[in-house]
């Protein structure tokens, strides 16, 4: 959380566990605590028109150069910065996984290190022969920020791992595999954020329930030959998963469902089952 807006809030903790204020808390960590706003209001006005670029700034000072920092707001070059500089290596004795890292959430990497794969991470500027040299048996397209379209200069990599290796597309990894086959993305009135999204997974029949942040989705109209739909939110209806018809490439929304048991979801790489 980078700054909060609430109606009101309490000048005593409200439950037991509470150690100090809220208002204190956030000021511990540097957190703009901003109060009496009509919240219903701002989000009636939200659902109106969208998900909205803000400024939060203090009422004594103009924020001038805040606003015309926000005109010029880009996300380009985002995944080169929070990207890996150079390619390292996570031991096990299991299936070789190659992560392109676009953003990797380090709980991607111990969920793949949980079921004993030895992992090769790459940088998002790494090129198909940089992913060929690592040998995979599987790859993983990570997570990462921005708008997937920005990016193309990622695009051949993709190709070549939906071409040659079984491959999962997570979150940015999904939107990047529809572009690579030629399908499009666009953004999202309203971004998937936060916690309680559903989906409805195709094959199996059952709910998921799942964690999510990104606001692009990919339409897959001009995929339907190769791909099938195997996830979709019910909120919106977006296409949150993709399967390949004959060939080892599955993409999914966020790296797991909340909820606990199995998920159908193939995290275990081997070069005979993908």
């Amino acid at each position: 959380v980078e700054g909060l807006e609430v109606h009101r809030i309490e000048d005593e903790p409200s439950h037991g566990p509470d150690a100090h204020q809220l208002a204190r808390y956030l000021n511990e960590y540097k957190k703009p605590l901003l109060t009496d706003v009509d919240t219903r209001a701002l989000t009636q006005y939200l659902r109106d028109r969208g998900t909205q670029r803000a400024v939060l700034a203090p009422e004594s000072s103009a924020p001038k150069e805040a606003l015309r920092q926000l005109d010029t707001y880009d996300l380009t070059d985002a995944v080169y910065q929070v990207s890996t500089p150079s390619a390292y290596e996570i031991p096990g004795s299991g299936p070789r996984i190659t992560v392109m890292d676009y953003g990797v959430k380090n709980s991607i990497l111990s969920e793949l290190g949980r079921r004993g794969a030895a992992i090769t991470v790459l940088p998002a500027s790494s090129t198909p022969e940089d992913m060929a040299r690592t040998r995979p048996d599987g790859v993983v397209l990570s997570n990462g920020p921005g708008d997937p379209a920005s990016i193309p200069g990622v695009l051949p990599g993709v190709r070549h791992a939906i071409d040659h290796y079984p491959t999962l597309g997570i979150c940015l990894g999904h939107q990047l595999i529809g572009l690579a086959e030629g399908g499009q993305t666009y953004p999202l009135k309203f971004g998937h954020h936060g916690a309680n999204h559903p989906l409805f997974d195709h094959r199996s029949g059952r709910v998921l329930i799942t964690s999510q942040n990104h606001g692009y989705a990919v339409e897959a109209d001009a995929l339907k030959d190769r791909y099938t739909v195997r996830m979709s939110h019910l909120h919106d209806e977006t296409v949150e998963g993709l399967e390949h018809k004959s060939r080892p490439v599955l993409s999914v929304p966020s790296q797991k469902p909340l909820t606990n048991g199995p998920t159908g979801l193939p995290y275990a790489f081997s070069p005979a089952s993908g």
